[in-house]
């Protein structure tokens, strides 16, 4: 099951990176006119919109190989700004000192 699993996640992680191509790069080329149909008129005007959702989807996969490069000891990592596990910028600290 494990290994099916796996391959599902593969999978969903390609199909990301290929959204990212077609969004990113091939958006206004004959290609991504195909694919999606629109008039070429709106796919220029749209190109930056698609080429901020290509990087979402690329920034998707990359979470879902990274999730399943860890595997199942990688579920306890925990991403952190600072040492009191916040996410507040370094800097000073207003705590009382010496009591």
């Amino acid at each position: 099951m494990t290994i099916l699993a796996d391959m599902a996640l593969v999978l969903v992680a390609l199909l990301h990176v290929a959204f990212l191509v077609l969004e990113m790069f091939l958006w206004s080329k004959p290609i991504g006119r195909r694919v999606f149909g629109l008039p070429p008129e709106w796919m220029a005007a749209s190109a930056p919109l698609a080429a901020n959702q290509g990087l979402y989807n690329g920034f998707l996969a990359a979470g879902v190989l990274w999730g399943l490069a860890l595997g199942t000891p990688g579920f306890g990592i925990k991403v952190s700004g600072n040492a009191r596990g916040g996410c507040a910028p370094a800097g000073p600290s207003y705590e009382a000192v010496g009591g």
